[in-house]
């Protein structure tokens, strides 16, 4: 993929080209003040950084298991005391 940068005024004054270069080169930068501040991406570009995320159930099912054998043991300081 090829990286392209925009000045803002540039992709707003070429809006078909900014899209059409999305779709065809990849991501395309978008600069404010010469510094990155958005990318324009295909939908299919933006589809495949968003489908491989795991649901929170599956996550928390693929944390590794704490065997039986392993010694557990619980934290054996107490809140401090205090005077109300």
């Amino acid at each position: 993929m090829i990286k392209t940068n925009w000045k803002l005024q540039d992709a707003k004054n070429k809006f078909s080209q900014f899209v059409n270069e999305a779709l065809t080169q990849g991501p395309q930068y978008v600069l404010r003040r010469g510094v990155a501040t958005a990318v324009l991406l295909s939908v299919r570009d933006y589809e495949k950084l968003t489908s491989h995320k795991q649901s929170f159930t599956e996550f928390l099912l693929s944390c590794p298991k704490l065997d039986a054998d392993d010694p557990f043991q619980r934290q054996q300081e107490y809140p401090r005391e205090l005077d109300l």
